[in-house]
């Protein structure tokens, strides 16, 4: 996600929502399940997303309040990016 890789470089941090890798299920289906129930989960997350049905937009929210970076500095530096170098990270 493009906010979390601004983040992370303001923040100058690991990712704080990067999923544990080190108890894998035995079988697909059960593998499946638990990567299903992890994407509908917001539970951990730094960012949350919401569509408001205009094409192309999204609004992104933070889950914590007292963020630091904070959403607009994060905002600002991917403008402050494609500005730079006239290409966007992402669509």
């Amino acid at each position: 996600m493009l906010c979390m890789q601004y983040y992370e470089r303001l923040k100058g941090s690991a990712d704080p929502a990067a999923p544990d890798t080190s108890a894998k299920p035995a079988d697909i289906s059960s593998a499946i399940a638990d990567e299903v129930a992890e994407l509908q989960s917001h539970k951990g997350k730094l960012f949350v997303y919401h569509r408001v049905n205009v094409f192309g937009l999204i609004y992104i929210g933070f889950q914590t309040p007292d963020v630091h970076p904070t959403p607009s500095e994060v905002v600002q530096a991917a403008a402050r990016d494609v500005l730079k170098t006239k290409q966007c990270l992402s669509k």
